[in-house]
């Protein structure tokens, strides 16, 4: 083996280090999505059981008392829907007690920069060393 042969396949080896480390990064970024992405859906899926157990609580009792006429019902509703500042045909949780917050990401720009980063990767190293020769 001559000593540009050698010296390529160092820069080659270096190069396929380097996108390991990179690899493994968006490895960290993917889980780190994926564990935003869960506890978001965590608090929903709380959220909405705890509804259902208040909604269907509520019903019975209306129900079986004769609480309330439909159009008492959705009167308040109506005024239920503009309590969080919109009429828009839900409830904000946030303006619920002992409802939870579904956590934030740092912002969207950052949430978006790190789903980007779980993209586009070579498959495995044969295609990675065959884009370094394309690139000369």
């Amino acid at each position: 083996m001559e000593v540009t042969d050698s010296y390529q396949l160092h820069l080659l080896e270096k190069q396929f280090v380097a996108h390991k480390a990179a690899v493994s990064n968006r490895t960290r970024d993917e889980i780190d999505l994926a564990r935003d992405v869960a506890d978001r859906l965590n608090a929903l899926e709380y959220n909405m059981s705890r509804l259902l157990l208040i909604v269907q609580t509520l019903g019975q009792i209306c129900r079986s008392k004769d609480i309330f006429s439909e159009a008492e019902f959705d009167a308040l509703m109506r005024a239920l829907d503009l309590s969080d500042g919109q009429a828009d045909g839900v409830l904000n949780p946030n303006s619920v007690p002992g409802m939870q917050s579904a956590p934030q990401p740092a912002s969207v720009l950052s949430f978006l920069q790190r789903a980007e980063k779980t993209v586009a990767s070579p498959a495995d190293p044969s295609t990675f060393l065959a884009q370094l020769e394309q690139q000369g």
